[in-house]
């Protein structure tokens, strides 16, 4: 079955199992990109001829219906059907069956889609450690259409890496974390692997991301650092990132909105301190003067201000009459 990275937007069915998160009608694009080159590397440093390392990796790829031209992948849901169950290593799994249509595109930017299979068949399985341990192989990690809601990434890598102990490999696998607001949630796993039968290979890594429904966000393959295959959901970024970007646009809208305030507050008062009324310097009040009174024994005539003796009744410089 070829790994489609899913993501529901459609209302939840109250009838389903909590561990199943798509939902009928669902439909969903995301980019790939395929390169077999890094797999033949691989073969040929393995020990094996250059034509067989080409012929193999062409069924390889054939097998999971990778092509290097294709573009994109669409997946339409048609179906959920009722729970079922399984034995499992003695144990009873629960699994959800669906139905689906699934397209792809060499052109993407055109929108053209070529129907690849009608009425597919897919399964998401309750978390189980031994089922999902047997589906994360070594070189290629999980390689999974759509998982349980329910897994334990953190445990599932423990139990990888346990594996690994137990046949003396060269591996290590970690749970993936996404960061929601400053609080961690774990949202798939990583690996790392080296065959230990030769040492003139590289190392083989893996990661595998999902959304909270369940589904591949991203997926990515890969030897000495070259890329074999890489899945990645249209709109991947924002789903990770969503709540960083809504912090940015609050901030940049608070810095917006404080910046008008103020453009506004400065405008008003310059708008008041050009209508208002000059202000009028204040008269200078003058203390009264009182007259100045003649010290005793002095007297002046009234006519021509002439100093006369105190008790003449006549000025002697004009005549005039003194009271």
């Amino acid at each position: 079955m070829c790994l489609l990275p899913l993501i529901s937007y459609a209302v939840a069915d109250d009838d389903k199992p909590s561990y199943c998160g798509i939902n009928e009608g669902d439909s969903y694009i995301w980019s790939t990109e395929f390169d077999k080159g890094p797999f033949e590397d691989y073969l040929e440093d393995f020990g094996y001829s250059e034509q067989f390392a080409e012929n193999f990796t062409d069924r390889y790829f054939d097998g999971f219906n990778w092509d290097e031209d294709v573009e994109a992948w669409r997946v339409y849901i048609l179906q959920i059907k009722d729970e079922k169950d399984m034995d499992y290593k003695g144990d009873e799994i629960e699994y959800v069956p669906y139905l689906f249509n699934y397209y792809e595109t060499e052109d993407r930017d055109a929108n053209d889609w070529d129907d690849i299979e009608k009425n597919a068949r897919g399964a998401i399985y309750e978390y189980d450690d031994d089922l999902y341990l047997d589906s994360t192989l070594w070189a290629m990690g999980l390689y999974y259409m759509i998982c349980g809601t329910d897994v334990d990434w953190d445990e599932l890598a423990d139990n990888l890496e346990e594996e690994f102990d137990d046949y003396n490999e060269e591996g290590d696998a970690d749970a993936e974390e996404r960061i929601y607001f400053f609080r961690e949630e774990e949202c798939g796993i990583s690996t790392e692997w080296e065959s230990k039968e030769t040492s003139k290979t590289e190392e083989f890594e893996s990661v595998s991301r999902y959304t909270r429904e369940g589904v591949t966000l991203y997926y990515e393959w890969t030897y000495d650092g070259d890329t074999i295959i890489k899945l990645e959901l249209e709109g991947a970024y924002f789903y990770e990132n969503w709540w960083w970007i809504l912090l940015i646009i609050i901030l940049v809208i608070a810095g917006i909105v404080t910046a008008v305030t103020v453009v506004i507050v400065v405008r008003r008062k310059r708008k008041v301190e050009k209508i208002a009324p000059p202000e009028v310097a204040k008269k200078l009040e003058v203390p009264a003067q009182r007259p100045v009174e003649a010290p005793p024994g002095v007297k002046f005539c009234p006519m021509c201000g002439k100093q006369v003796k105190v008790g003449t009744n006549f000025c002697n410089s004009c005549g005039a009459r003194i009271d």
